[in-house]
């Protein structure tokens, strides 16, 4: 996408760079606050439609399948997640987080019914009940080494360069951490 030049050729030889850099950093002073206030309206929509989004989800498992939470404690249904789709040869539990973080609902289901329909789920209730609790709510992310390994090397060059951290890092680095508590890091 190419910018769009506001100013011309003939007023940059009327007024001079000179000028215009400081007219420029002027409207920067202006436009700037403006603009971290729209970023940070438009954060806490999203974190608010997240919230909404898996509440409906939720409510949507409770209805059509009641024991979807002993079904995401099973170590089985997690260790069938980790496999490759089917058709995508992608892992399931990025298909799941996929229609997870987008709100939909029936595909979050297709999950546990297809968990259900492959096998699994024959142990024990109780017993997956008791599993450990590295198994955690279904939708949250998990993470490869390699993916990792790239955020904190591309935060490092940042910081090397002198750039400010990106306001988004802090999140993804406790969602990082979790993932790291809660077993959901994988190899790759």
């Amino acid at each position: 996408m190419v910018a769009q030049r506001y100013v011309t050729e003939q007023e940059r030889r009327e007024y001079g760079d000179a000028a215009l850099s400081v007219m420029g950093r002027r409207a920067r002073e202006i436009i700037d606050p403006l603009a971290h206030n729209l970023l940070q309206q438009n954060r806490e929509i999203q974190q608010r439609l997240q919230k909404l989004q898996a509440r409906d989800i939720y409510a949507a498992l409770d209805q059509a399948q009641p024991d979807w939470r002993q079904i995401n404690r099973d170590p089985a249904f997690w260790d069938w997640l980790r496999q490759p789709g089917e058709l995508s040869g992608v892992e399931k539990q990025r298909h799941l987080n996929d229609a997870f973080s987008v709100g939909d609902a029936s595909r979050v289901l297709a999950f546990f019914r297809g968990f259900l329909a492959a096998g699994g789920g024959q142990q024990s209730r109780s017993t997956s009940a008791r599993s450990s609790s590295r198994y955690t709510n279904v939708g949250q992310p998990s993470f490869t080494r390699s993916q990792i390994a790239a955020f904190f090397e591309e935060g490092r060059k940042a910081a090397a360069q002198g750039k400010p951290p990106d306001p988004g890092r802090l999140q993804t680095e406790a969602a990082i951490l979790a993932a790291a508590r809660e077993g959901r890091v994988v190899n790759g």
